[in-house]
């Protein structure tokens, strides 16, 4: 980044997260190596003297009143987001020029948040399984075949279970593949809303992949902080679950097929969000499922990414998607970014809310 690669020196040292001596002294010759020119910059200075200053002296505020008109915490905090609700406000696109710079500063910030990819296809491998549950065989659909698979990436320790559905008429079958992600965690069941979506995809011809993301359910030791810094948020896994998902159906399904998301409930959100960061996908439909997007109660209740709200959440994800057909169901009067944007984005690809 800097070009300064022989500059850069890593020590490690098996302690807690603190300001620890040893690593003050790996810091100091560091610093005798390259502010001083003496030695090799690799090994530690003794301290000398009393080690670390008392807290006062530390501190700017120790002890001592705060500026006249200084902001507490509470109205820093609440500054910061305004002033990310107004960069996001005034960059918003509203021709192609605009986008591609939208694009280039938040898109980024939307792939960091999320850390999901989509896969090559060769990235992709598939285990078949020996049986389907009866829960995921079709009921009243004669003629029909499914199997049960597990997709993995490569190199990773993810697992997606999906059901794979062919009608019994040859006609369609290599033509449209719809992809219907489950929005129940249990791995066991079926969602009755996808279940009734995939038996009526499937009586129109479509080959459908039911598809069973992260389950959850992960128990976090009281005494492990800040989780979600080291870790994705099962929410961000069942995004990455739908990318593995979609790499899968284009890439080893029917390349040349017609390929649509359908997402119904919770899941509805996971798709939106996926589809920014997706190829390959002809149209999707997905359930927003009544969520209030200018609360951020709710997408830590609902949706808890880190970052996702500095990087234009919803928004964003449309503006980074191909423009291919998109249709938002359940929006109601609390999908109200898309509101305040719908004719913006309708502009900019097929929208229909």
């Amino acid at each position: 980044l800097l070009d300064a690669e022989e500059k850069l020196t890593t020590i490690q040292i098996d302690a807690p997260h603190n300001y620890n001596q040893a690593s003050r002294e790996a810091v100091y010759g560091w610093f005798s190596r390259w502010l001083r020119g003496i030695g090799e910059g690799t090994s530690p200075i003794p301290e000398r003297g009393g080690g670390i200053l008392p807290t006062p002296e530390l501190l700017v505020f120790y002890g001592r009143s705060r500026p006249a008109g200084g902001k507490s915490e509470a109205e820093l905090t609440a500054w910061l987001m305004e002033h990310h609700r107004t960069q996001l406000r005034e960059a918003f696109p509203t021709d192609a020029a605009g986008l591609a710079r939208y694009q280039a500063t938040f898109g980024q910030t939307f792939r960091q948040s999320i850390l999901a990819e989509q896969p090559a296809g060769s990235d992709v491998e598939v285990h078949p399984r020996p049986s389907v549950p009866a829960a995921f065989q079709p009921r009243s659909l004669s003629g029909t075949t499914t199997t049960a698979i597990q997709l993995t990436r490569r190199g990773h320790g993810d697992l997606v279970r999906v059901y794979q559905t062919v009608p019994g008429a040859r006609a369609g079958r290599n033509s449209r593949l719809t992809l219907v992600i489950d929005p129940l965690p249990d791995p066991s069941q079926i969602d009755a809303e996808a279940a009734s979506i995939r038996d009526s995809l499937i009586r129109a011809g479509h080959t459908v992949l039911l598809v069973k993301t992260f389950p959850g359910g992960r128990v976090v030791p009281p005494e492990i902080k800040f989780f979600s810094t080291y870790n994705r948020t099962d929410q961000a896994l069942r995004v990455q679950d739908i990318l593995t998902s979609i790499a899968f159906a284009r890439t080893k399904m029917a390349p040349n097929a017609t390929l649509s998301l359908v997402a119904p409930g919770e899941a509805g959100l996971w798709a939106l969000l996926a589809r920014g960061l997706a190829t390959g996908l002809d149209r999707t439909v997905v359930d927003t499922a009544a969520f209030p997007t200018s609360s951020d109660d709710a997408f830590v209740a609902r949706l808890p990414i880190p970052g996702i709200r500095r990087a234009g959440d919803f928004v964003t994800a449309v503006s980074l998607a191909p423009l291919t057909p998109l249709l938002l169901h359940g929006i109601g009067n609390q999908f109200e970014r898309s509101e305040e944007h719908t004719s913006e984005l309708q502009s900019l690809g097929n929208l229909v809310c």
